[in-house]
């Protein structure tokens, strides 16, 4: 994705340069390599930043990421793989499969839950603070969605902004130039 994105970002404007003979430079490689650890997937030359590094801010958020970890191979250890472990020992009929997938269903969601808190919000805000990357909205409210448009929208907000930007308003584009086309 973010391959994708620097590439649409840089080759049209440098076609453009290059057929009316203007002189473009390419990025220089300090920005690109900036793009590619930054936690965002639409490439710019440049990015709001932050005055300053809060250390104490990126080690509390290392530090609660790994205790994400510990605390869902807990939750896997304890309440998920017992589930299952006896799976093999017995004939598998429709009511054991019932039994253990609903016996699975909450500590899943939970692992899921703090998988997504982990990653959106330890992960990413660490990053973000030791790059100095200034614009955190990684997700916004998706528990409040009450549709399933507004929940894709909102629960990962880095990749909603990537499918808009080079899936969405490329198949609007085309879809205007195959209905001028066909006009």
């Amino acid at each position: 994705m973010k391959s994708h994105s620097f590439l649409r970002e840089i080759v049209p404007p440098l076609l453009r340069a290059r057929s009316n003979d203007g002189k473009m430079q390419p990025p220089q490689f300090s920005t690109y390599l900036y793009f590619l650890f930054c936690p965002a997937l639409i490439f710019r030359e440049s990015y709001p930043r932050t005055p300053c590094v809060r250390w104490r801010y990126v080690i509390e958020n290392f530090a609660k990421f790994l205790g994400c970890i510990f605390y869902g191979s807990y939750i896997l250890k304890c309440l998920c793989i017992p589930v299952f472990s006896n799976m093999n020992k017995e004939p598998l009929t429709l009511r054991t499969l019932v039994l253990s997938v609903f016996s699975a269903i909450l500590p899943v969601l939970y692992l899921v839950l703090l998988m997504s808190f982990s990653f959106f919000h330890c992960w990413l805000n660490a990053f973000a603070e030791v790059l100095r990357f200034a614009d955190r909205t990684f997700y916004k409210d998706w528990w409040n969605a009450t549709s399933l448009s507004v929940f894709y929208r909102t629960w990962n907000v880095v990749v909603h902004d990537w499918l808009y930007y080079y899936i969405y308003q490329d198949l609007l584009w085309v879809g205007k130039g195959w209905k001028n086309h066909t006009t």
